[in-house]
């Protein structure tokens, strides 16, 4: 209980030692003078102790005698006193005048007032709340009505679109609603666009493709060098050509396996003309040893081309085409058949 305030510094209309030490307050006390005595000043101060905002530096006298330093802007604590001066009331005037707050005029007291503050805030905001529950269940409400219709959906396009892959597999009863919210709800990947939606049916239509056969290995070391073609083309025969047997191959041909036949002999076998030694030079100069010989490598060569030639267009030809595949692998392996046959 208060029993005396006393001013550290000179503030307003009061000094310090201004409270008479032989009239300390008591449970009531009454405070009186003429106008300017102070009486307003002082209720202001004892107002700011109670408001947690001391207008000047104080010390509070408790019954006591205990005292008690209260700094500028500070509270008095539970020593304070409820205060009710002319500035407190003309603050609070609006809510003395409300019926709705009569019971505040009846307490007369601060705790009072601020309780029917805290009191209309909280109407406040549990009427917002309550505005923001009733759009909630309304929002709810919609929302689940767009998920009915989105299931349906589902089940509509489900239904319709793949039982004719397996009328047994895709049904109603199988794929209820409560069965295609609970696999919505649960899928956590990206939903398929139309396009991909077309394309994983029409891959859905082509069943299960058949296992495609392993790719044997490119028959490589029957590939001949051909780096013999170069120095073969560089050798250069010898022999004098006849020009009536140049032009005409399948004479060259003829005379030259008879030429075996006429060896030691001085007429031809087949017209009785008689073989001159200057015909027979002639031929020799013809088929040349030199150019026999080239000749005879240009046809192994040959030969080994021709082979490895067969040998690649047999093993391309199991390679298996586009058409055994899934549609989605196609590409993919056109581009990797161009790039392993070298045709990319």
């Amino acid at each position: 209980m208060l029993r005396k305030i006393n001013l550290q510094d000179p503030w307003r209309s009061l000094d310090k030692n201004f409270w008479p030490d032989d009239l300390p307050a008591g449970r009531r006390t009454v405070v009186y003078g003429h106008n300017g005595s102070g009486k307003s000043t002082l209720s202001e101060l004892l107002l700011s102790l109670s408001e947690d905002s001391s207008l000047t530096n104080v010390i509070w006298e408790d019954e006591h005698k205990t005292n008690t330093k209260i700094g500028f802007g500070e509270s008095a604590g539970p020593q304070a006193v409820a205060v009710f001066t002319r500035k407190w009331v003309e603050k609070n005037l609006a809510d003395f005048l409300d019926g709705d707050s009569a019971s505040a005029i009846v307490t007369l007291g601060k705790d009072a007032i601020d309780a029917k503050e805290e009191e209309k805030t909280l109407k406040s905001e549990f009427s917002q709340l309550r505005d923001e529950a009733e759009k909630a269940e309304k929002q709810g409400k919609e929302t689940n009505q767009k998920i009915d219709k989105l299931a349906r959906e589902v089940q509509d396009r489900t239904i319709s679109e793949l039982q004719e892959f397996d009328r047994a597999h895709f049904t109603r009863n199988r794929y209820s609603l409560p069965k295609i919210k609970d696999r919505l709800r649960a899928h956590e990947g990206s939903f398929p666009d139309s396009n991909k939606h077309a394309e994983a049916l029409k891959h859905l239509a082509e069943g299960v493709p058949a296992q495609v056969p392993l790719i044997a290995e490119p028959p490589v070391g029957s590939i001949p060098n051909l780096s013999e073609l170069s120095q073969l083309l560089k050798e250069t025969p010898t022999r004098i050509a006849l020009e009536t047997l140049e032009t005409n191959s399948k004479a060259q041909s003829w005379v030259e396996q008879g030429l075996e036949l006429h060896i030691g002999i001085d007429h031809c076998l087949f017209c009785a003309e008689q073989l001159t030694e200057v015909r027979r030079a002639q031929l020799a100069q013809h088929f040349d040893e030199s150019w026999l010989r080239i000749r005879s490598k240009a046809k192994s060569l040959l030969e080994a081309v021709t082979r490895a030639k067969d040998a690649l267009t047999t093993w391309y030809a199991g390679i298996p085409t586009e058409s055994a595949l899934a549609s989605h692998l196609k590409s993919t392996f056109e581009t990797a058949k161009k790039i392993r046959t070298g045709s990319a």
